[in-house]
C-alpha cells in the first residue's frame, strides 16, 4: 500500500515539471504569436516557470491548512537551490557571478528572508506566529518592486539579454497546439501538486515523521527540479551568470511570490521550529556572498562549489538527526 502513494508522489513530480514547461512553452508562442519580444518571454517565463512547481504545491498546501507544507516546500527548496543546486553546477564550470547580482540580488535575498523571520516571530507588529493578509501585501509589493527592478536593469544590460534570450525556445505552435500546451501544462500541475501533498501527508503519517521533514526534504527537493536542470545546462553553457541568476531570482520568486500568494489565500500559522532553517539559510547566503566577496573576478570555483555541497549533506544529517531518525536521543 505504501508503494503505491510513493509511486504517486514520484507521479505527482513529473506532472509538476513536465506540466510547468508545457505551460511555459504555450504561454511563449502565445506571446510571440502577439509580437512579445522574446527577451521579455525570458525575462518573465524562464524564473516564474522554474518557480511554479513550489507556487502550485504551496497554494493547494495552504487551501488544506497544511502550514508545515507551505513552509518547509519554501523553505527547503530554497537551501536545495543555493547549496545543492549552485553546488552541483559549479562542479561541471567555474562560475562568475555578475556584479549587479552580487551587489543587490543576494542581499536583497538576505534581506527578505530575515523579513521572513521577523514576520514569523511577530517582531513587525503583524501578529506573533502566523503570516497573515498584511504579510501577504508586504511581500506580493516588495515582489512588484522586484519585478520593477528586473526589467529596469536587464533593459540596460543587453549582455544578459542577448545571453537570456538564447535559452528561450519560442515554438511556432498553431492556435490549437498551443492552447493544448497551456490547458493540459495547467491541469498537469494543479493535478501533480495535489498528487505531491496528499501522498505527502499520507507518507509522513505512514513513517511516523513530521510533515515538515517531508516537505523540506523530499518536496522542495522535487519541485527545484527545474531549477536543477537549467542551472546545470546554464553552466555547461558557459553562461553561468544565469545560472546563479536562475538560482537567486528563484528563492526571491519563492520567499515574496509563493509564501506571499499562500498567506493571501489563508493565514500561515508559524512553528518556530523553522527558525534554525531559516538562520542556515541566511548563513548559506552570507557564505556565498563572503566567497564571491574574497573570490578574484566574483567567481565560484569548484572547490567552494564542493563546500556548498557538503554544506547541503551536513543539514540533510543533521534534519534527520533532529527528527529522530539518526542516532536517536541525542536531541
Amino acid at each position: 500500500m505504501l508503494i503505491i502513494h510513493i509511486l504517486l508522489l514520484i507521479l505527482g513530480f513529473i506532472l509538476l515539471v513536465k506540466g510547468a514547461d508545457y505551460l511555459v512553452e504555450g504561454a511563449a508562442a502565445t506571446a510571440r504569436k502577439y509580437h512579445i519580444s522574446e527577451i521579455v518571454i525570458g525575462l518573465t517565463l524562464v524564473s516564474f516557470g522554474t518557480s511554479f512547481p513550489e507556487l502550485i504545491v504551496n497554494i493547494i498546501a495552504a487551501v488544506k491548512h497544511e502550514n508545515d507544507l507551505v513552509l518547509g516546500n519554501v523553505i527547503g527548496s530554497n537551501i536545495f537551490n543555493t547549496a545543492a543546486i549552485l553546488g552541483v553546477a559549479g562542479l561541471f564550470a567555474p562560475m562568475t557571478v555578475h556584479l549587479r547580482t552580487f551587489r543587490y540580488e543576494i542581499p536583497f535575498s538576505v534581506f527578505i528572508t530575515v523579513l521572513l523571520l521577523a514576520m514569523g516571530m511577530g517582531w513587525l507588529g503583524t501578529g506573533s506566529g502566523t503570516l497573515g493578509t498584511l504579510d501577504a501585501i508586504i511581500l506580493l509589493l516588495l515582489f512588484a518592486a522586484y519585478l520593477y527592478y528586473i526589467f529596469y536593469f536587464m533593459k540596460k544590460d543587453r549582455q544578459i539579454l542577448i545571453k537570456l534570450a538564447e535559452t528561450v525556445e519560442v515554438p511556432p505552435f498553431s492556435g490549437l497546439k498551443t492552447l493544448l500546451y497551456i490547458l493540459g501544462g495547467m491541469v498537469a500541475v494543479v493535478w501533480g501538486g495535489k498528487l505531491v501533498v496528499d501522498n505527502a501527508v499520507v507518507l509522513a503519517e505512514s513513517w511516523g515523521v513530521s510533515r515538515k521533514l517531508i516537505s523540506i526534504t523530499i518536496i522542495s527537493a522535487g519541485t527545484s527540479l527545474p531549477e536543477l536542470a537549467t542551472s546545470v545546462v546554464a553552466a555547461l553553457k558557459r553562461k553561468a551568470d544565469l545560472a546563479i541568476g536562475n538560482i537567486v531570482g528563484s528563492n526571491i520568486f519563492n520567499i515574496l511570490l509563493v509564501l506571499g500568494s499562500s498567506a493571501a489565500i489563508r493565514p500561515i500559522v508559524y512553528s518556530s521550529s523553522f527558525n534554525l532553517d531559516i538562520l542556515y539559510f541566511i548563513g548559506i547566503l552570507a557564505l556565498l556572498f563572503a566567497m564571491l566577496l574574497i573570490g578574484k573576478n566574483k567567481e565560484l570555483k569548484k572547490k567552494e562549489s564542493l563546500f556548498l555541497l557538503i554544506l547541503f549533506f551536513l543539514y540533510m544529517i543533521w534534519l534527520f538527526i533532529r527528527e529522530g531518525i539518526l542516532f536517536p536521543g541525542i536531541v
